[in-house]
């Protein structure tokens, strides 16, 4: 995935692995549907100047949510590796 923010902005290249596709979940009878509202971001271990470019970039990526939302997203930076769930 290619995030790019211009006119000067910096270009952001991430690779993805492991997903599972928001239809691939809403399609399984025991889970049921996916929820559509916008999620409250929560990012972990973006201390450095970098991680802040960072957490600056993904936070781009969400409209911001409505203040009763209950659904999360987790960026979590472990040894510059960011999971996200």
């Amino acid at each position: 995935m290619v995030v790019c923010h211009m006119p000067y902005g910096p270009t952001a290249y991430f690779g993805l692995y492991n997903c599972v596709l928001r239809h691939d979940i809403g399609t399984k009878a025991e889970v049921g549907t996916v929820s559509e509202v916008f999620p409250n971001l929560i990012f972990d271990n973006f201390g450095t100047a970098l991680g802040k470019r960072f957490e600056t970039i993904l936070k781009a990526l969400f409209p911001v949510p409505k203040p009763s939302s209950k659904r999360l997203v987790t960026f979590a930076n472990k040894n510059d590796y960011i999971s996200m769930r």
